[in-house]
């Protein structure tokens, strides 16, 4: 039985809020909250096929950077017996935050289309410890993230702002001046989610 889920992204950013400290001479020291968005510096996604027949279709070699999107998805049996996966990547220069308290980090995505059988979806955020260049990067020259997501969201279709709760890895990112993650569809061996 043929299936095909996907759900594509057009803007992904950081939204960071933080304490500013101040300085005046008759209050002494001070802080402030400011909130500040980060556009993502680089977004592409990987494909693999995950079926024994291996990869059929050379996805795995394939760079998708010049695509203004990011694609999270997956598909069985559209082609015999593949069962391709994608898996959306995305960073972020975050060196401006390098000093400064941070108190909430949020990755927001829009969800700009979806092919979902069911009305919600679990997106899994895993964060990225290799550094990797989005217009070269293929499945075959991945980086490395984490195994288990630091992150799930529901996505509810397109047309909306989907959220993941991301702050201790930009907490932990603003040292080197940088953070990435992965995106991918959750649970895809549960049947009820296929």
């Amino acid at each position: 039985m043929k299936k095909i889920l996907s759900i594509s992204a057009v803007v992904c950013m950081l939204l960071v809020t933080a304490v500013v400290m101040t300085s005046c001479s008759f209050l002494g020291k001070s802080g402030t909250q400011q909130s500040t968005i980060l556009q993502s510096n680089g977004t592409t996604y990987v494909v693999t096929d995950a079926s024994s027949g291996g990869d059929s279709g050379t996805l795995e070699g394939k760079n998708f950077s010049t695509q203004d999107f990011i694609n999270v998805w997956y598909q069985w049996d559209v082609q015999a017996t593949e069962k391709d996966i994608s898996v959306g990547l995305v960073q972020f220069d975050i060196s401006s935050l390098k000093n400064k308290d941070i108190k909430s980090a949020t990755l927001q995505m829009f969800v700009t289309s979806d092919t979902l059988s069911e009305p919600a979806r679990l997106v899994d955020i895993s964060l990225v410890t290799d550094k990797f260049d989005p217009k070269t990067v293929n499945f075959n020259n991945k980086p490395n993230w984490s195994a288990t997501g630091i992150a799930s969201s529901v996505v509810y279709g397109a047309g909306v702002w989907s959220s993941w709760d991301v702050t201790a890895s930009v907490i932990s990112g603003a040292k080197s001046g940088t953070v990435a993650y992965a995106a991918g569809l959750d649970t895809m061996s549960d049947k009820t989610q296929e």
